[in-house]
């Protein structure tokens, strides 16, 4: 699909992030089941550190990730879906267990870092049918300049 209504800035990075978060998450333990390497994530009740205020954190729940970011070299959001969707469509069997246990969160991620604060893009229902299909839920991420340099959800 031939985005027009998406609109892209020189300074921002768009990528797609497909996301396991759950209470008793190990990674190696999720990228073994998805036979997958994840590009970012922590365990659970891992130590992060704030990074303004250098103060350790603990957090109750783990993230495994894999993004679009090093792998796809377009601004075009469906092209990075493509690449995101292509990997958990072909793993759908590994994954249907993380998609049927009640208490773990399953997500898509579209990114938008830096820019002036403005964005767009439409999705096809095409693609938004194979998305559902993969996951729970679907988030919009806006970052601008450095507001998410403290996430442990992001890799900033």
């Amino acid at each position: 699909m031939d985005n027009k209504n998406e609109i892209a800035y020189e300074d921002e990075k768009k990528y797609v992030s497909f996301g396991i978060r759950f209470d008793q998450l190990i990674t190696s333990e999720v990228s073994r089941q998805l036979n997958l390497e994840m590009t970012h994530g922590f365990d659970t009740r891992s130590e992060h550190l704030n990074k303004r205020t250098g103060e350790k954190y603990t957090l109750d729940f783990g993230v495994w990730q894999h993004n679009s970011r090093n792998f796809v070299q377009s601004d075009k959001i469906e092209d990075h879906l493509e690449y995101i969707l292509h990997i958990f469509e072909n793993r759908i069997d590994r994954l249907q267990p993380f998609l049927d246990e009640e208490s773990c969160y399953v997500a898509l991620w579209i990114h938008f870092e830096g820019g002036i604060g403005i964005t767009s893009f439409s999705l096809s229902n095409e693609i938004l049918s194979r998305i559902m299909k993969i996951c729970n839920e679907i988030n919009n991420t806006l970052c601008v300049g450095t507001l998410c340099n403290d996430c442990p959800l992001c890799e900033n």
